[in-house]
């Protein structure tokens, strides 16, 4: 099978137009995709249509795949032609709502579904609703990953949870590492202001 680098050296007029034209289709599907969770096979099947496409395949033409779909899907530095994959793409898009509902909760859009949704804290652990909008249950899909790779940037400890915020870097959560003391062990929400004393050390005891 070619690479891309030696493929653009031979492409003719007709493939040049079928990539453009399939970019311009694929251009207009992320509108979709900023609101909603595709399924996965929906998205496996508008590429394999693409795929098709760009082949010059057809029911009654067999095209002949010259190049890997994941290198077509390369940059053009790694000779690639920066075609979009769908599903990481989707999830993109939804992972920086959830982002901009955590960074940005005083924006109207934002107020209106940390409100619909009774968005309480911070960082939740879970906002997953049995009943909810389609663009809220795209958004608690990734929401495992965006809680994850959020990290708290520690000011007056007032609203940080102790045990379960991120804010320990790339280690988690504390209650993953330390066996906090039971007193603390039933309490919903301990912040780390409560753990500290007025000269800003650790209450061991």
């Amino acid at each position: 099978m070619m690479n891309l680098r030696s493929f653009s050296r031979e492409l003719k007029p007709a493939n040049v137009g079928r990539i453009t034209l399939a970019k311009s289709v694929l251009a207009t599907i992320p509108y979709y995709m900023q609101s909603t969770m595709l399924p996965k096979t929906t998205c496996k099947e508008i590429e394999m249509i693409i795929r098709h496409f760009l082949w010059g395949k057809s029911e009654d033409k067999r095209g002949i795949t010259l190049v890997r779909w994941n290198t077509v899907c390369s940059l053009i530095p790694n000779d690639g032609l920066v075609f979009k994959i769908l599903e990481k793409q989707n999830d993109a898009f939804l992972m920086k709502i959830s982002f901009n509902l955590v960074t940005c909760p005083n924006q109207l859009w934002a107020q209106v579904l940390r409100t619909k949704y009774r968005w309480k804290e911070t960082v939740p652990q879970d906002i997953a609703k049995p009943s909810c909008t389609r663009l809220w249950k795209g958004i608690s899909l990734v929401w495992e990953n965006v809680r994850d790779s959020l990290v708290w940037s520690i000011g007056n400890d007032s609203s940080i949870d102790f045990r379960r915020g991120p804010w320990l870097g790339d280690i988690g959560a504390s209650k993953d590492h330390f066996n906090i003391q039971e007193r603390f062990r039933n309490l919903p929400k301990v912040t780390i202001d409560k753990m500290v004393n007025g000269q800003g050390e650790w209450k061991w005891c």
